[in-house]
């Protein structure tokens, strides 16, 4: 049953996610969006890293990134900006659906008993009394669902129409 709530979860996001960046060029995904915000590249890199994180976690896939290129992408990292050496838009949105791909056949494949088994308290960024890994699979579908949200605001900061049609 939690592999069912779960894996609509993710669709969801990976949905809102792609819309947010469709037609978006290279060269737009690194363009600032004010001063504190993240630009696109960035945003859609942290996800790829998160998203390799949890492909790992799972025994899911390999990562797409590099630990180098992870690194431009992690959590506290440094901004981009269009000087930066970093991936490629399209390579990310590529990886972005090679990993929800190998993360949803996971997912539906996984029982309960999996998803009740414990973590290491470190692979989560907030403590929890009981790490398991489905309060990891519910605390990165929001972290997922967040960012994705995020990316619909970067496309209007940068004066582009909602990738979504819903």
């Amino acid at each position: 049953m939690l592999n069912e709530h779960f894996a609509q979860s993710f669709a969801t996001a990976q949905m809102v996610m792609l819309a947010n960046l469709q037609d978006v060029s290279h060269e737009d995904s690194l363009r600032p969006v004010g001063e504190a915000g993240n630009c696109i590249n960035w945003l859609a890199g942290h996800l790829l890293h998160v998203a390799d994180s949890l492909a790992r976690e799972l025994g899911a896939a390999q990562p797409v990134l590099s630990e180098s290129e992870s690194a431009l992408y992690s959590m506290g990292s440094s901004p981009l900006s269009t000087e930066s050496q970093c991936c490629q838009i399209d390579r990310l949105k590529e990886g972005l659906a090679l990993q929800h791909k190998q993360i949803s056949a996971r997912l539906a494949a996984m029982s309960d008993e999996e998803y009740a088994a414990e973590i290491d308290p470190a692979l989560l960024p907030v403590p929890l009394s009981k790490p398991n890994l489905a309060s990891l699979i519910t605390t990165l579908a929001f972290h997922q669902a967040y960012h994705s949200g995020q990316l619909g605001l970067a496309r209007r900061a940068l004066g582009m129409q909602s990738g979504l049609r819903i």
